[in-house]
């Protein structure tokens, strides 16, 4: 009678213990799906915003690339004393190029045979600067436990290619900030110098988000 209680008694043990470890993988298993489930909706939200930084990214980096050649050219045609002195045949080959660079609305004949030009800039560059990348949907993947189940080369590469973006904006900053002096011919050499620096930062980045799919290769 005694070996069957211990034996029923070790039974119940038995089977309470199973149901209990059962209990404990079943939560374990539901919690790492949901966890995996999260981390790739996270996942489709950070894909998204790389796609679409990428997107406003070129269109500015164009602008800009495409106005540098002009205003550099533009801006060695203007004197000391900030005049703007060109041939006639100089401003018409200008404006028939990029008409919308500089609007000359006078000219004055010099004693060198040009004219003094006054007009006005067609081009807002502050306004073209106004572009902000985002970085939210990073934030928020990166704030979270979700980290902790990523693989380390997609995480790796993904907060490579937002401290690459991070490094844009700030150059995006700077020359903005060389802007506010645009009245200033002197500062102009320097403003191009910045301004270059920015495309050069923009282009690496459009090259390190050419594929999105490669960035996302170890996103399992």
């Amino acid at each position: 009678m005694k070996e069957l209680i211990r034996s029923q008694w070790t039974i119940t043990l038995v089977a309470t213990m199973l149901g209990v470890f059962a209990g404990i993988y079943l939560n374990d298993y539901f919690n790492r799906h949901k966890q995996e489930k999260d981390l790739q909706g996270a996942l489709i939200k950070v894909r998204s915003e790389l796609e679409q930084n990428r997107r406003y990214l070129s269109r500015t980096h164009d602008t800009l690339d495409f106005l540098h050649a002009p205003l550099q050219y533009f801006f060695s045609k203007v004197n000391v004393d900030g005049e703007l002195i060109m041939a006639p045949q100089e401003m018409s080959k200008f404006t028939a190029k990029y008409p919308t660079v500089f609007i000359p609305t006078d000219s004055v004949r010099t004693a060198e045979g040009k004219y003094r030009y006054h007009g006005d800039m067609g081009v807002q560059i502050p306004a073209i600067l106004s572009i902000q990348l985002s970085s939210v949907a990073w934030d928020a993947c990166k704030d979270s436990d979700l980290g902790s189940i990523a693989d380390f080369e997609c995480l790796y590469n993904l907060e490579t290619v937002y401290k690459l973006q991070s490094r844009v904006m700030d150059e995006f900053d700077k020359l903005l900030d060389s802007f506010s002096a645009f009245d200033n011919p002197s500062a102009w050499g320097p403003m191009l110098k910045v301004w270059k620096y920015n495309l050069d930062y923009q282009g690496a980045y459009l090259q390190a988000t050419e594929s999105i799919d490669k960035i996302f290769s170890e996103c399992h």
